[in-house]
C-alpha cells in the first residue's frame, strides 16, 4: 500500500510504502482523528497502523476466514468492528488485541457494512441477506 501527501497545488508525493499486508487489500478505515488506519485484506487479516509513524499498532486481528469487506472505528478510536465475506462480524480492541467479540454467521451472504450506533454501545451490520441487524456490544474491554 502506498501512502501519499498532497500539497496546496494538489500534487501527490510518495510518503510511505506499507508492505505488511500479505494479500490484496479489501477494506480501509481511519479513526475519527486520523491517528490510526485499519487495513483489511482478502485473507481475513486486519493490520492497524499508527499514522504518525506508520508503525504497526497491532497485526493480531485475524479471525476472519475470508475477505474483510468493511471496517469501522468507534468514536474514541479504541475499538473497531469488521465484517467479512465469511458472514461474521467481529469487534476488536486495541487494549486486548488477542480478544474479540463475535457475531458468527451474522449475514448469510456475507457482511457488506458495519457502523457504531447508540453512542458506541451497539453495532449495526448489513449484509447480502438484505437484513439490518443491531448488536449490543456495551461493556467492551
Amino acid at each position: 500500500m502506498h501512502i501519499y501527501t498532497i500539497d496546496a497545488s494538489h500534487k501527490l508525493s510518495p510518503k510511505e510504502k506499507l508492505t505488511r499486508s500479505t494479500a490484496q487489500i479489501t477494506a480501509l478505515a481511519f479513526t475519527q482523528d486520523g491517528s490510526l488506519l485499519a487495513v483489511g485484506n482478502s485473507s481475513g487479516k486486519i493490520v492497524v497502523y499508527d499514522t504518525s509513524s506508520w508503525e504497526v499498532k497491532t497485526d493480531r486481528w485475524s479471525a476472519h476466514t475470508a475477505r474483510v469487506t468493511t471496517i469501522a472505528w468507534n468514536e474514541a478510536g479504541t475499538h473497531a468492528v469488521s465484517g467479512g465475506l465469511d458472514t461474521n462480524v467481529f469487534v476488536w480492541s486495541l487494549k486486548a488485541p488477542g480478544k474479540r467479540v463475535k457475531a458468527p454467521n451474522a449475514h448469510k451472504d456475507g457482511v457488506n457494512g458495519v457502523a457504531w450506533v447508540d453512542g458506541g454501545k451497539k453495532v449495526a451490520s448489513t449484509g447480502g441477506d438484505a437484513a439490518l441487524k443491531i448488536w449490543d456490544v456495551s461493556g467492551l474491554e
